[in-house]
């Protein structure tokens, strides 16, 4: 694996990334607005004249990738790369192994939305969201697991020993470009950041371009062309660092799907964003056959290509059925706040929710002790969602437009 889990992330084989999208109502609500209203600078295509509503069943979905994910480390992972010492045998652990899949769909819907939220938008301007809609939770995440391991954490793993915690690597990781600097995340899950920075960093490149229908199916082509021949031209994933960081082919393919899927929605069926939608399902397919591999190589327990392959065509299905517009009816205001959850959750429940485990291992019996770590955990994200993201969201997003025209008219006056 290209992106496998480092020494630094190796309590861990997967994370959440989708989780990094737009979840508040508010931004989330005005990105689809723009969806069907907005174009950009200097297009005439045309574009459906009715908006259409907000999408929740995607933040359904997203919150059941990320319960799978934290499932995947509480009852699989955790025990098995030595994080935690409770261990949940039996049928649960055959079925929560394949947790590590809810990743793809979190990439899927990062896809989707991620360039839904680009589209129409000026390069600063997208920055921008980004930026705002990461960074608080992000650096609250890295402050309160540096901190519970400095407090109460112990040699169980890299990550969960107190001397993982230097100067240096909690500087490097506030950044959030960790992997770039060649440095070992705080918390291991943090691995999938790369993936959406690298992403961000492609579309963002694209949006000084102009992001129109044929620009976007131009670099979607590209970008697909170019992981192929990545990964043909080097299969046992030595492709070098740069070219790993920024193509990311092991994991491209469902961030152009979601591409593609939300071209769909916006501008109907074509042949093209059909080719490119079975394109990227073929070739996520055989990069879930090297995965499931992988996973049964680390771990010890067998992990099947088919079982894998199968979840992977499910999720493409239900994306499918979300942009098609066949599952309107399974939609509720409340998945908002559920897909809000999502972020904040996948930041905290890695390395904090190991030590708990650890620390109440002895007192409380193994599903009620999961029951309470789940709740606390769930709980943790609602506080940080409530009084932290809601809040600094929209200060930090007025702050750098503030600035962000100020470098404008500044640099228009010489």
């Amino acid at each position: 694996m290209t992106l496998a889990p480092t020494r630094g992330d190796r309590d861990t084989v997967a994370g959440a990334s989708a989780t990094h999208v737009d979840t508040d109502q508010s931004t989330l609500t005005k990105d689809q607005s723009t969806l069907d209203k907005g174009q950009s600078p200097g297009t005439n295509q045309s574009t459906p004249a009715k908006q259409k509503p907000r999408l929740h069943s995607l933040d359904l979905l997203r919150f059941i990738a990320a319960l799978a994910v934290v499932l995947y480390h509480y009852t699989y992972a955790g025990h098995r790369f030595g994080s935690q010492d409770v261990d949940y045998p039996g049928w649960w652990n055959a079925v929560s192994r394949y947790g590590y899949l809810g990743v793809e769909l979190f990439f899927l819907i990062s896809g989707f939305v991620v360039f839904m939220s680009a589209w129409g938008r000026r390069p600063t301007t997208f920055a921008i969201s980004r930026v705002t809609r990461l960074y608080p939770a992000y650096w609250l995440g890295i402050l309160l697991t540096s901190a519970v391991v400095v407090m109460f954490g112990q040699g169980a793993s890299d990550t969960l020993d107190p001397s993982h915690i230097t100067w240096g690597r909690f500087a490097t990781n506030l950044t959030m470009g960790q992997a770039y600097a060649k440095v070992e995340p705080i918390d291991g899950v943090y691995w999938t950041l790369a993936c959406e920075v690298a992403f961000y960093l492609l579309v963002l490149a694209l949006t000084y371009v102009g992001i129109t229908r044929r620009s976007a199916l131009a670099f979607m082509w590209g970008w697909l062309a170019l992981s192929i021949v990545a990964r043909v031209a080097h299969p046992r994933g030595d492709l070098g660092f740069w070219v790993d960081r920024i193509l990311i082919p092991d994991w491209s393919y469902f961030f152009i799907a979601g591409m593609a899927f939300f071209l769909w929605r916006k501008f109907g069926r074509s042949a093209n964003l059909a080719a490119v939608i079975v394109v990227s399902y073929v070739c996520a397919v055989f990069a879930e056959i090297r995965q499931a591999h992988f996973v049964t190589s680390i771990t010890g327990s067998p992990v099947s290509p088919v079982v894998a392959s199968l979840i992977v065509a499910i999720a493409f299905v239900l994306i499918w059925l979300i942009a098609d517009g066949r599952l309107t009816k399974l939609s509720h205001p409340s998945f908002g706040t559920l897909g809000a959850l999502t972020y904040p959750l996948y930041l905290l429940h890695a390395v904090i929710g190991y030590i708990i485990f650890n620390a109440l291992d002895d007192v409380l019996n193994r599903w009620l002790l999961l029951g309470l770590v789940l709740g606390l955990m769930l709980a943790s994200a609602w506080l940080i969602t409530t009084y932290v993201e809601r809040p600094l969201h929209p200060r930090l997003r007025d702050v750098l437009t503030k600035a962000d025209v100020l470098v404008r008219r500044r640099l228009g006056s010489k």
